[in-house]
């Protein structure tokens, strides 16, 4: 018999990414986030593994909103006190961001406000911001 375990959240990040380094030598990074569907919010655990967990891990911050497509796991474990829990996560396998990269919102400002940038740039009232950091490979 076929089956699918698939999952889709759009949502706001909850808590600030948290990264272990695996034994293998890996990044693992785990988050919180929110969805909200009418009057519904529901919490969930999400944890990412290898380049797309040192992307979160550099691009994404409490607040942000992201898209995430990966697959439910649930696994149980005994704690400190030999209590056995069970837990429920969202491993992603996909993950896309909204908004601006959190390292960068102060060089961009609101390009629509009056301070823009580069409009202060044309007008000959200061430089353009220095964008040589942007990875564009990594949007």
């Amino acid at each position: 018999m076929a089956s699918v375990n698939k999952i889709i959240l759009l949502g706001t990040v909850t808590t600030a990414p948290d990264f272990r380094v695996l034994s293998g030598g890996s990044m693992m990074v785990s988050l919180q986030m929110e969805t909200t569907v009418g009057e519904e919010t529901e919490s969930h655990d999400v944890t990412f593994y290898g380049r797309l967990a040192e992307i979160v891990m550099q691009y994404v911050a409490e607040g942000s909103v992201i898209f995430v497509e990966g697959k439910i796991r649930s696994r149980q474990y005994r704690d400190k006190n030999g209590v056995e829990r069970l837990v429920t996560d969202i491993v992603s396998q996909k993950m896309q961001m909204f908004g601006r990269k959190k390292d960068i919102v102060s060089d961009t400002d609101d390009l629509f406000s009056k301070d823009n940038p580069y409009k202060k740039a044309r007008e000959g009232r200061g430089d353009p911001p220095d964008l040589s950091r942007f990875e564009y490979d990594d949007w």
